[in-house]
């Protein structure tokens, strides 16, 4: 129906006649009005009154009959809504809106053919054959105690004979068993776990330290010299002869080898001298020696380094931290970034940023007069920057001070 049609109504007309209920519900609410010449909301509530449901509102709810009130509470809220067609959650507001108590179980009872198939199977097999949850499945396995499906068999000495001999995991693989109860079973029994890097002395093992050298008894114990040697001096046993044999015969190959001019180590103190007075690979041809062992004997005396790469801050560049970039000073100097940065911060000074140009006076005295985007395209500057800063000042915004006639002049510089 037009909203804009006028019509006539008749006050006159207060009562119903049976040809006007008869049409009621047959067309919206609007349209019976309208033929009727009577109020919408008058039609609406002659409706209502009689019972009759308006063609306009359309549900796929279906409504409870007295059949299916009866059912609710005999039988669990599944069984009803599966006979009735009512969804679950539909019975369940049905029944609670009634007030009608659950007078059977709502879980479903465990039967003897169901539970001999526990154990069989895993728990998610059976709880998709039973239709059931698997911690119900699991919980009622637990109850009956049911052993799990594909439970392993028990530690056999064999087995345990291999734990701590290799690690958990090759032991695991090698058994067939889980890595997890591989770990539980080795910690049960009080075995620590293998680690081939150190060694598990034994008695017998004691007995070869002075007898073989070092490198042969690690070859055999599949470990590492440096450990054989240390079990040895702890036990203060003396190495084999073979093994002073080959330490002599290493040292003299060593002399024969060392550079021409070399001291084995030892310094004069003409070449103690010479420590910081060049560099130091200058320094090691000159001496015959490596930069290495120059560096380390200089600083051994606690010699400085000869011409050292620091720079030496002036009162001029102190100056300049905290008011140019960092980025800035660095490229003045010739120095790296974090130089710049650590100096100014032992000097206490705050960061300058290239990004962040400071205010001057006669910017702040542009910020009210125009709107804040104008006066950022003027400046140059972003408009959250400049209404931050005539915030921050408290300069009224242009707009307002126009509406309430308290526009300020500012004195132009």
């Amino acid at each position: 129906m037009n909203a804009g049609v006028q019509r006539k109504l008749d006050p006159k007309r207060c009562s119903w006649t049976h040809e006007e209920d008869a049409l009621l519900g047959t067309a919206k609410d609007e349209d019976v009005a309208f033929r009727l010449k009577r109020t919408l909301e008058g039609v609406r509530q002659r409706r209502r009154k009689l019972g009759i449901k308006s063609p306009a509102f359309s549900s796929t709810c279906r409504r409870w009959t007295p059949e299916e009130d009866t059912l609710l509470g005999k039988m669990r809220d599944e069984e009803v809504a599966a006979r009735t067609g009512h969804p679950l959650s539909g019975v369940l507001q049905r029944r609670l809106g009634k007030g009608i108590p659950l007078a059977v179980r709502q879980k479903r009872l465990w039967t003897t053919e169901e539970e001999k198939r526990l154990g069989i199977l895993p728990d998610a097999d059976i709880a998709a054959r039973l239709n059931r949850s698997v911690k119900s499945v699991q919980a009622r396995r637990l109850e009956k105690r049911i052993e799990s499906y594909g439970r392993p068999q028990p530690w056999t000495e064999k087995e345990e004979s291999l734990l701590g001999k290799m690690s958990d995991l090759k032991c695991a693989r090698k058994l067939g068993r889980a890595l997890s109860r591989v770990k539980r079973r080795r910690i049960q029994l009080g075995i620590p776990v293998f680690n081939f890097r150190h060694h598990q002395w034994s008695l017998e093992d004691d007995k070869l330290l002075g007898v073989r050298t070092d490198h042969e008894i690690a070859a055999l114990l599949r470990t590492s010299a440096k450990a054989v040697a240390h079990r040895r001096r702890q036990f203060n046993i003396a190495p084999c002869a073979k093994q002073i044999r080959q330490g002599l015969l290493a040292r003299a190959q060593a002399r024969r080898l060392r550079r021409v001019g070399g001291h084995f180590g030892t310094y004069t103190r003409q070449e103690d001298k010479l420590m910081g007075t060049m560099p130091d690979q200058e320094l090691a041809n000159r001496l015959g020696r490596t930069q290495k062992a120059v560096e380390a004997r200089r600083i051994q005396l606690q010699i400085p380094k000869f011409d050292p790469k620091i720079h030496q801050w002036t009162p001029e560049d102190d100056a300049l931290l905290g008011v140019v970039t960092d980025c800035e000073i660095a490229s003045r100097l010739g120095l790296t970034v974090s130089a710049v940065a650590r100096r100014r911060l032992r000097l206490g000074r705050g960061v300058r940023f290239a990004h962040r140009r400071p205010w001057t006076q006669q910017e702040d005295a542009l910020l009210g007069t125009a709107s804040d985007t104008e006066i950022a395209a003027k400046l140059g500057r972003k408009i959250e920057v400049v209404c931050l800063r005539r915030q921050k000042l408290g300069i009224p915004n242009f707009y307002w001070q126009q509406r309430c006639g308290r526009q300020r002049k500012f004195a132009t510089a």
